[in-house]
């Protein structure tokens, strides 16, 4: 029988001195609701029997503050993102409710446990507002709107973080000044679960084409600035081992609390 919680207290003991945003540092909404996230990635998913498990979940959780985002990378991969709103103190909070509710299950639910996936991967994620770039004021609520979201996982060299994060804050400084107010960008830097030096990037909008028009709206605004623009990819480029890309779509019906589409 596959292991349901033993990363918990891992979680737990690890978490307690990584760096979160600080009192005095002004953020956006979001990322004062959500400092902190769980991303746990689903793969060899048996998707007709994922999508009964979770939607019983939905049913089970109805009218509890319980929040979590199901996103489809492709019929096989899926992601759950929980939102640690009391930064890594929540981790200890989410997996002991988990854990309860899940000694509650019937007979059926756990034979649904057992095979909706092959493999669960739990990793966590701090904000980085500094580098993330989000119209004013932006919350989760808003967010929770935009269903496509472009991910990124960019592995960084151990002696070019820091000018990596250098580049993508000039960058942002430069779209800032080109006036780009159609982009919704939250920066995550990589803690336990990840490998070292990992910042998953996510750009959300309503649609993949709502996303490639978006861009290149953005690449005509840019375009006085396209000789910096291009020294900052070549130095955040020179700093990267590698760098994942792919897509994902909210799930809203099997994502809690449910949101009326």
């Amino acid at each position: 029988m596959r292991s349901f919680f033993s990363v918990a207290l891992i979680f737990s003991i690890l978490c307690i001195s990584a760096p979160g945003i600080t009192q005095e540092e002004e953020v956006a909404p979001i990322f004062q609701e959500i400092p902190y996230m769980m991303y746990e990635t689903y793969e060899g998913v048996n998707r007709p029997v994922f999508n009964e498990y979770f939607e019983m979940l939905v049913e089970r959780y109805e009218g509890t503050d319980a929040r979590w985002a199901i996103f489809n990378e492709n019929m096989s991969v899926a992601h759950r993102l929980t939102g640690l709103p009391e930064g890594w103190d929540s981790v200890v909070g989410v997996t002991e409710d988990r854990q309860a509710s899940f000694q509650d299950f019937t007979y059926a639910q756990r034979a649904l446990w057992e095979v909706a996936w092959e493999t669960r991967q739990v990793q966590l994620y701090s904000a980085m507002p500094a580098l993330s770039y989000v119209p004013e004021g932006f919350t989760v609520e808003d967010i929770r709107q935009l269903p496509y979201h472009r991910v990124e996982f960019h592995h960084l060299k151990w002696d070019q973080v820091s000018a990596w994060r250098e580049a993508l804050r000039r960058r942002n400084e430069l779209d800032r000044e080109a006036g780009i107010d159609n982009m919704v960008l939250t920066v995550w830097n990589g803690g336990v679960g990840t490998e070292a030096t990992t910042v998953m990037i996510r750009i959300a909008a309503e649609s993949r084409e709502a996303d490639q028009a978006q861009l290149a709206e953005r690449q005509q605004l840019r375009e006085p600035y396209m000789d910096e623009l291009m020294e900052l990819m070549v130095q955040m480029n020179a700093a990267t081992r590698h760098v994942e890309r792919h897509d994902q779509m909210r799930d809203y019906a099997r994502s809690h609390p449910v949101i009326a589409r």
